[in-house]
């Protein structure tokens, strides 16, 4: 366990795995997800104490326990999706993560919540929201191309829960709710970025991407190039290029 005032030597690059584990944590306290995002997945494990040992609130805790959880969903499935997986995953003691959610089903929907606002800070929007076609292609491309590398686990639990939604019924109104925020947001994407109909349009484009991913993680291609498809896509919907 790691401490708040664990000191890394910074000449060591035994540490760098380390350092980049604590510098992920104080950005999870922080609210910096582009450190936690480009660091957890160097040292997952010791990244979850680290964060334990930085976060100051229950909110934080509870983000830290939500992100153990995408990545034993993301890399075993819902099978391996325990609260007691969890608290060894995060390094806690036994019991937390039921503290926080009582219940399996009350994991899944906070493993939802979580993975949706993680999705959404993949599509980058440097500048603020894509205002072109171009902007968007290049916006949407980069989020494809994450969603396979640094966010496959993240990717790989959206698709294992949606896949439980589909032989559970009874989650399908927390699935549909979290779908209708995701949406809300896309809708306002596309709409700035010139879209003639976006009401059409985001649907269209969202689940395209959803299938390009999926069979992306699954049939692998050796360079994967998603920006001309993309592109094709937005041209055939009858967007004009700004």
């Amino acid at each position: 366990m790691v401490g708040r005032n664990h000191r890394v030597p910074g000449d060591s690059s035994a540490y760098r795995p380390l350092q980049r584990s604590i510098s992920a944590a104080k950005g999870l306290s922080e609210g910096r997800s582009e450190l936690v995002e480009a660091a957890w997945r160097s040292w997952p494990h010791l990244y979850y104490r680290c964060s334990l040992a930085y976060v100051d609130t229950a909110e934080d805790r509870r983000t830290a326990l939500l992100d153990a959880a995408i990545d034993i969903v993301g890399t075993h499935g819902m099978r391996g999706m325990t609260h007691r997986a969890v608290d060894a995953a995060a390094g806690v003691p036994a019991g937390s993560t039921s503290n926080h959610f009582r219940t399996r089903d009350a994991l899944l929907i906070g493993i939802m919540e979580r993975f949706m606002r993680r999705e959404r800070a993949m599509v980058p929007t440097p500048s603020g929201p894509p205002t072109s076609r171009h902007e968007l292609v290049e916006a949407l491309a980069a989020y494809a191309r994450q969603s396979v590398d640094a966010g496959r686990t993240v990717s790989l639990a959206r698709y294992a829960i949606l896949v439980e939604s589909a032989q559970r019924p009874a989650l399908r109104p927390d699935v549909a709710r979290g779908a209708d925020e995701v949406d809300t947001w896309a809708l306002e994407l596309v709409r700035r970025a010139g879209s003639r109909d976006p009401e059409r349009d985001e649907g269209i484009i969202a689940n395209y991407l959803t299938g390009l991913v999926l069979h992306e993680l699954s049939l692998p291609s050796p360079q994967f190039d998603p920006a001309p498809r993309i592109a094709a896509l937005i041209d055939a919907l009858g967007w004009e290029d700004a």
